[in-house]
């Protein structure tokens, strides 16, 4: 198809393509990519921020081209910043079919206001038309903009999208059945002990080029009369679920308030006049932003904190978000929705659908008025107030998924690195972050060291930060010495002045001031000594990993002895280490959660300093600990059995090893590579089942990298890689191509490490059914009904299937789509297939089972079948599975709502249109109406 679009109606197109290829993981969606030949834009403008200076032109636009008023145009001209994110996100989408972008050539009348005359305006030419995608191709018209739509015959803009037309109309999408489930999943071919579990999360494609035939076989004939069913009732089962969060909300994790914090009253007063919610300052009600940039270390956070700690009266909830990548950002929404109450027992855990509500709910939040006690008249509800602080957003980029476009009666605080962050939000509003004054940074001195304030140690005080060139974290750890050599400020002076340590932080004088920095705190850090021999290796292992909320439960662990090097052998060597560290203020401890955090310019400081052999003993410790800290189960690509917050707690460490390995990968043992490579693959593993499908692929690249380049040695290592790679290709985008090649290299290595035992010989059976699964995408279903027959025969000769303990259930599911691909003369054998699963899992978990969706896959492929005539069977089947989906898997799993689409098509072939828009919006699946 091709897709024309014309003036601001475009900007809603591109809104519906972002979309679309943002999921380019979903099967469905890239079934809708592929049918795509072409986008016509006349005249829609793109505005992006690079090109600010045209913004004004859409403002013209609707001057041109409707009759709004003077305050709805200023209301527009506010929202121009949300449509030039969506133009970034449009040309990063990754758009590859032809875009013919039409701009006109004549100038438009557009009458600006009553009192002065029209003027003729260049709307949208040839610049602001410019979508920068990779097969753009922009054409000039003859014409202003309310003409572009009108063209003759023998014009070049006929003569192009005749040619579109033409070449969507030859080339028609290829189908493509992918067998549902296709992928994500560890195929549990067996129930038995050794088997692998479903892991599915992939969709399959609609089934519609595989049911046109109308002459079926007899045996799967049935009638066809609609009528003589009755739809079961499930309105009360989707209806949306109208919560009201849980008010006053305050997520701050792991921040605590800071007792020591002083000053920055001018940046606090400059936070409310832009934040405070209207109601105390009498302005509109709109999303308010204010960014804090600045190098690290001059107190962007700790302002942030004391923000939040200290503004709770004026906002119905707070939330503190970690901003520095995906996954973290992810986890906080997540956290947000749950601490809210917005999600429901069913979506627990599905971050996509948390951060949807979280998002919907900024972008209206409801209260309860709080002298009422209902909840269905809309009189007692009231709008609530709420500030989000994105911490640590270096990358402004990744907060556009995350941003509360629209949102109203919100505050947004940033704080970045990054001195042009401000620039790339709607408001514009921040500061670059100054160091803080002498008298403050002399002040906070005083209050870390806990001295009396007389006249003597307020002058000592003053020379001491004017020394260290006021950097909030260099008097930190100067305040730690002097606190621990029980010295007053004056004789700390005196005594150290013309020492190598104040000596060498005063050679930055010359210094530019971010240098500076980083030379004072490198300084202070050289000078530190400490008690515990373990100190100094804890805190070289932390710089490796994420600076943010270590667990505890991580770091205090036993290692063998071998091992250890000098990290702390037990609980109390550990506390011992610990407290060295927390008296030098390297570190600061949340003692209620247990977590330990470090400064990031104090960890690169010091990671500046340590030697190549601490970084590889204290990598090799880092993957030592993490190995065990991760729930790393028997069953490794169990998807039924995540342990949630133990891997989540692990994984953004794991990143952050990630970002360390390269300048390591020479020097590192062996055993340590293959201790790392299974730490990366089953990280990666867990960010495919959680969606983070950018989060985990650069793991799987640098696992692959390590067992090539160590074939020998992990040949083991590169088949579960190659395994679960294979599967993360299924649920993306990835070329069918190249899934099925990491698939029949699965296979190799498999038969190659088969060593006759039960487990290695199943692994065999494992990789032909990976192999027919990527056949399946590529629609070549014989090879992939061979290569599923090989499973289930090398399964046969299992103990567990023999006594009927077990079945090679997702072998036959799989099996059973392949035979529907292949026609209708295979549809007695899908059939076959499918009910030996369902007998088999009704005799071991009964009727309504409800132990793992495989008998919801099994129910939906035998309700394709079913659709051949048998209509009334045909339903059944997808409402049971729709049962199975919806107890096993949630209501917002992809296979409900494909599960619910197939029910919408049994609801418009009976002319019920309401019920079949209710079952097509995941709504409501009403009763048929007698």
């Amino acid at each position: 198809m091709v897709l024309i679009s014309s003036g601001l109606g475009g900007i809603t197109l591109k809104r519906a393509l972002v979309g679309l290829y943002e999921q380019s993981y979903n099967p469905a969606y890239q079934m809708l990519q592929r049918a795509q030949s072409g986008v016509v834009f006349l005249g829609v403008p793109h505005p992006t921020y690079p090109r600010r200076d045209l913004w004004p032109k859409l403002t013209d636009m609707l001057r041109a081209c409707t009759n709004l008023n003077k305050s709805r145009l200023e209301d527009a001209e506010n929202d121009v910043a949300t449509v030039a994110n969506l133009s970034d996100k449009f040309e990063q989408a990754g758009i590859t079919i032809k875009v013919l972008s039409v701009y006109e050539t004549v100038r438009t009348k557009v009458r600006m206001n009553w009192y002065t005359p029209s003027r003729r305006i260049m709307l949208v030419g040839e610049v602001i038309s410019e979508t920068s995608v990779k097969n753009e191709h922009p054409l000039g018209v003859h014409s202003d903009h309310p003409g572009i739509c009108k063209f003759s015959s023998d014009s070049e803009l006929f003569n192009q999208l005749s040619a579109l037309v033409l070449h969507a109309i030859e080339n028609p999408p290829r189908p493509q059945l992918q067998a549902s489930p296709t992928s994500g999943t560890s195929l549990n071919r067996r129930q038995g002990k050794s088997a692998w579990a479903s892991t599915d999360s992939n969709p399959d494609t609609s089934d519609s080029a595989r049911e046109l035939s109308q002459s079926l076989p007899a045996a799967i004939h049935g009638s066809s009369d609609v009528s003589s069913y009755e739809i079961i009732p499930r309105v009360e089962e989707f209806l949306p679920q109208d919560r009201l969060p849980r008010l006053p909300c305050y997520l701050r994790n792991p921040q605590q308030p800071n007792p020591h914090f002083v000053g920055r009253e001018d940046i606090s007063q400059e936070l409310d006049v832009v934040l405070l919610p209207p109601k105390h300052l009498g302005r509109r009600s709109e999303l308010r932003s204010f960014a804090l940039c600045g190098w690290g270390g001059l107190g962007k956070s700790q302002i942030a904190i004391n923000y939040a700690f200290t503004r709770e009266e004026f906002f119905d909830a707070i939330f503190w978000v970690q901003a520095d990548d995906t996954t973290k950002l992810s986890k906080s929404f997540d956290d947000i929705a749950q601490a809210l109450g917005l999600v429901g027992a069913a979506d627990t855990g599905d971050r996509v659908v948390s951060r949807s509500l979280v998002l919907e709910w900024l972008s209206d939040p409801r209260k309860q008025q709080p002298e009422s006690n209902s909840i269905e008249l809309p009189s007692t509800f009231s709008t609530a107030t709420w500030l989000l602080i994105f911490d640590n957003a270096d990358r402004i980029e990744l907060l556009q998924d995350y941003w509360p476009i629209g949102a109203t009666n919100g505050s947004i605080v940033i704080t970045s690195r990054d001195p042009l962050a401000r620039r790339d939000l709607t408001s514009n509003i921040g500061i670059d972050l100054a160091p803080m004054t002498t008298q403050d940074c002399a002040k906070l001195l005083l209050k870390l060291t806990n001295l009396a304030d007389t006249k003597e140690s307020r002058s000592a005080s003053i020379a001491i930060v004017e020394k260290l060139f006021c950097v909030p974290l260099a008097v930190r750890e100067i305040a730690a010495l002097i606190r621990r050599r029980e010295m007053k400020l004056e004789e700390f002076l005196s005594t150290y002045e013309n020492t190598s340590l104040l000596a060498e932080i005063s050679k930055a004088d010359q210094l530019p001031q971010r240098d500076q920095y980083h030379l004072t705190l490198a300084s202070v850090w050289k000078f530190e000594k400490f008690k515990s021999p373990s100190a100094l290796c804890l805190i070289s292992l932390i710089c490796l990993l994420d600076p943010d909320q270590i667990s505890e439960s991580i770091l205090d662990q036993r290692l063998t002895p071998g091992n250890r090097f000098e990290y702390p052998a037990s609980s109390c060597l550990y506390i011992d280490a610990r407290t060295d560290l927390l008296s030098t203020s390297l570190i600061t401890r949340n003692k209620d959660k247990n977590l330990i955090t470090i400064h990031r310019e104090v960890r690169a400081v010091i990671a500046t300093y340590m030697s190549k052999e601490t970084f590889l003993q204290s990598f090799q410790l880092a993957v030592q600990l993490l190995s065990q800290a991760f729930p790393m189960g028997g069953d490794r690509f169990n998807r039924e059995q995540l342990q949630i917050e133990k891997a989540d707690m692990v994984i953004p460490h794991v990143l952050s090893l990630k970002d360390r390995f390269s300048g390591l990968q020479s020097e590192t043992q062996v055993e340590v590579k293959r201790k790392f490579v299974d730490l990366l693959q089953q990280s990666a593993w867990y960010l495919v089942q959680r969606a983070e499908y950018k989060a985990a692929k650069p793991l799987f690249e640098i696992a692959l990298s390590i067992c090539e380049s160590n074939q020998s040695q992990m040949l083991d290592l590169l088949a579960d890689t190659l395994f679960s790679y294979a599967r993360y290709g299924e649920e993306t985008s990835t070329a069918p191509e190249l899934v099925r090649d990491y698939s029949a290299r699965h296979l190799e290595l498999c038969r190659i490490l088969d060593d006759g035992s039960l487990n290695k010989h199943e692994d065999v059976g494992t990789a032909h059914t990976g192999l027919g699964k990527a056949y399946l995408l590529l629609d070549r279903n014989e090879e992939a009904v061979n290569e599923f027959q090989q499973c289930i025969n090398i399964d046969s000769e299992s103990p567990d299937i023999i006594s009927g303990d077990a079945l090679s259930q997702f072998a036959l599911i799989y099996q059973a789509w392949a035979y529907i691909g292949l026609g209708p003369e295979r549809y007695n054998d899908a059939v076959s297939n499918l009910d030996k699963v369902i007998e088999f899992r009704k005799l071991k978990f009964g009727v309504n089972d409800v132990q793992s969706p495989k008998v919801g896959y099994a129910l939906h492929a035998l309700g394709v079948v079913r659709k051949q005539k048998m209509w009334k069977q045909s339903f059944e089947a997808y409402e049971n599975a729709l049962s199975n989906f919806r107890a096993t898997v949630g209501n917002n799993y992809f296979h409900t709502g494909h599960i619910c689409l197939k029910l919408a098509e049994h609801h418009a072939r009976a002319s019920e249109f309401d019920p079949c828009i209710f079952c097509a919006g995941y709504q409501s699946l009403p009763k048929r109406s007698s």
